[in-house]
């Protein structure tokens, strides 16, 4: 794979400007980093860059990933985020593409294992709630819209359009999201995992205080 990812001379410098212009999530500190490791021109450099990006998403694509852009940016984040913070402890990046390679694969397991998790939950879930009456359906729901309504707008925002139902391509909408929050994938869904964490804490304490009374 390693080989695979190796850029080949043809890139416009161009397209690489244009690459690096959409990086908005990534720090300056650690783009300049991955940057110098790829080379020592600036220009050459941004045109490796949108390089290594385009096979990093045509690899994430073969392999049926959903939105393999965003899987590309995470890797050349991973990528940057190791370069920038390399030490006498840590063994420097000298060969950035065999570690992007490598980066890739570790997102891949994540990304499947995960994948997996969300289904074996949504699936729990789904259970859960074909055994419950219309009652408890119902007072779930009030518990849930009263911790919506205690949050603040931002996070309460943020949750209401990450599990929208109105979406109608609900990747492409969190993507979307994303890219207003000027964050990567992975990082809104860690917060909205955060965010989904509180809400079923202010739940379950709700409904405790309910039945102690």
């Amino acid at each position: 794979m390693a080989d695979s990812l190796t850029p080949s001379p043809e890139t416009s410098i161009g397209k690489g400007s244009a690459a690096l212009q959409k990086r908005q999530g990534l720090d300056q500190r650690s783009l300049d980093a991955l940057l110098g490791a790829l080379n020592s021109d600036r220009e050459m450099a941004a045109a490796l860059y949108a390089q290594l990006f385009e096979r990093l998403r045509c690899l994430f694509e073969w392999n049926r990933f959903e939105q393999p852009e965003a899987l590309a940016d995470q890797t050349l984040d991973r990528l940057a985020l190791r370069v920038s913070t390399g030490s006498s402890v840590d063994e420097p990046v000298r060969e950035p593409l065999k570690f992007a390679a490598g980066i890739a694969r570790m997102i891949m397991y994540e990304t499947r294992r995960n994948e997996q998790r969300r289904k074996e939950a949504a699936e729990e879930f789904q259970q859960r709630s074909a055994d419950r009456s219309v009652e408890d359906k119902e007072r779930l729901s009030a518990l849930l819209n009263d911790c919506l309504g205690h949050m603040p707008e931002e996070r309460r925002v943020l949750i209401e359009r990450y599990y929208s139902r109105d979406a109608r391509n609900l990747i492409g909408a969190r993507v979307t999201l994303a890219n207003e929050l000027k964050i990567s994938l992975n990082a809104l869904r860690n917060r909205a995992g955060r965010i989904r964490s509180d809400l079923e804490n202010c739940m379950r304490g709700k409904h405790r205080n309910e039945e102690s009374r």
